[in-house]
């Protein structure tokens, strides 16, 4: 209705209340049943009291509809806003829960042992170390470097420390090469999106069907085993080289002025290798703290690379196997290695199974075997199939249950006539 609220309708005004802000001459109307209900009511456009009371019951409810529609967009445009950030804060927050027990191992050994080598129990003629020092040998404790340019200064500091370097080395430098990993892994993958981007942008249909083929995950083609490597291995290499050596040297050099740049890339180096030799002396509180913290990335990342060398050199073997499995022609050796059961034929089991155990499949350790493995499965199957139809039908699972708690009740029972429980039977 164009002119507005009909004041000579109480009805109709009541009709108002109903429209909703979605309704697209909601915010006019408002506009009208406000001005109607603050326009004196005098002369002509005189408005009876029950008009009045239409008038402002309306106007109560569709203004609360308005700022409930307005509170509802900007909770909406909220969300829309922060769900790019919970799409990445979330994955982090998972990450960082599942190396907690990482971090609270790591940060338990370094403040156990600068407690320790600050204490007097390490301190002799009065000659006490500082938080750095004890920080900065803790770590070089744990990553086996040992530059020697400092030492525990008591006998029970040395029986200490004879322990605290094989916690050290035994769990907590797992534990940090664990941390170093996942980060490199974050980073790693976000360098592959990027080169793949790039792939893509300049060659689109060789990026597209690389992506089905990875969809596929069947895809028997393999590439060039140097592009294999530098794709897995180049992330990792390129970040530690850069920060681990080159960017740690020139902050040696910040903290210690009388280091040149290359005696500071010669000490990363040998210290990420966890030599050691101790020819380049660190005499300053930040080139130590420094280099506590360059012994923990730079000894870690190398822990990293070389299980993801080895990892990488896993994966590319088991690419291979696909390959030859999946390209593999029949043949009579082959149907004669694949009828595991010698009757003469194979079957879909036997074929399937053979086919696994090309692809190099292992069972807890050891290379999966239709014998060992699937053999004694098959006749755990047969037993338990009690009317030899070739299915467990729920009624047979049923039974099975059934006679398992019964022969379980039964021992409770000798038990409680004082034979006792088997050796080995369940509680």
């Amino acid at each position: 209705e164009s002119g507005g609220p009909n004041p000579s309708n109480p009805g109709k005004v009541y009709m108002y209340a109903l429209m909703t802000p979605s309704d697209p001459t909601y915010s006019e109307v408002v506009r009208h049943v406000r001005t109607k209900v603050d326009r004196p009511s005098s002369g002509s456009d005189k408005l009876s009291a029950s008009t009045k009371v239409a008038l402002s019951a309306a106007y109560d409810t569709m203004k609360a509809r308005s700022l409930q529609a307005q509170r509802s967009r900007l909770e909406a445009r909220k969300l829309t806003s922060i769900a790019p950030i919970r799409q990445k804060v979330i994955p982090i927050a998972m990450q960082l829960k599942q190396h907690a027990m990482s971090v609270a191992v790591l940060l338990a050994y370094l403040v156990t042992g600068i407690v320790f080598y600050i204490s007097p129990l390490n301190t002799i003629d009065e000659e006490q170390w500082s938080p750095t020092d004890a920080f900065y040998f803790a770590v070089v404790t744990m990553s086996t470097v040992g530059y020697g340019d400092l030492a525990p200064a008591t006998s029970g500091a040395k029986v200490f420390t004879a322990g605290y370097i094989l916690v050290g080395v035994a769990v907590v430098f797992t534990e940090a090469g664990k941390l170093y990993g996942a980060a490199v892994n974050s980073l790693g993958t976000t360098c592959r999106r990027l080169g793949r981007a790039v792939y893509h942008h300049y060659s689109p249909r060789a990026a597209a069907e690389a992506q089905a083929a990875e969809e596929r995950g069947w895809e028997t083609e393999v590439g060039s085993a140097k592009l294999f490597y530098l794709n897995h291995l180049l992330p990792s290499l390129v970040l530690g080289i850069s920060f681990n050596v080159l960017f740690s040297a020139w902050v040696f050099t910040q903290a210690q002025p009388s280091l040149s740049y290359a005696e500071a890339v010669w000490h990363c180096w040998v210290t990420s290798t966890t030599v050691g030799y101790g020819d380049v002396a660190l005499t300053t509180h930040a080139s130590r703290l420094w280099a506590a913290v360059q012994i923990l990335l730079s000894v870690s990342w190398l822990a990293s690379l070389l299980t993801h060398v080895n990892h990488t050199h896993r994966l590319r073997r088991h690419q291979l196997q696909r390959k030859e499995a999946m390209e593999r022609q029949l043949s009579l050796d082959l149907i004669q290695s694949l009828d595991a059961l010698k009757t003469g034929y194979v079957s879909e089991l036997e074929y399937v199974t053979g086919m696994i155990i090309a692809l190099g499949a292992e069972v807890a350790g050891q290379r999966l075997d239709f014998k060992s493995h699937v053999q004694p499965l098959i006749q755990r199957f047969h037993n338990l199939d009690e009317d030899g139809d070739g299915t467990l039908s729920t009624e047979d699972l049923e039974f099975i249950v059934r006679e398992a708690q019964r022969g379980h009740q039964s021992q409770w029972d000798q038990a409680e006539q004082g034979h006792g429980l088997p050796f080995g039977s369940p509680v």
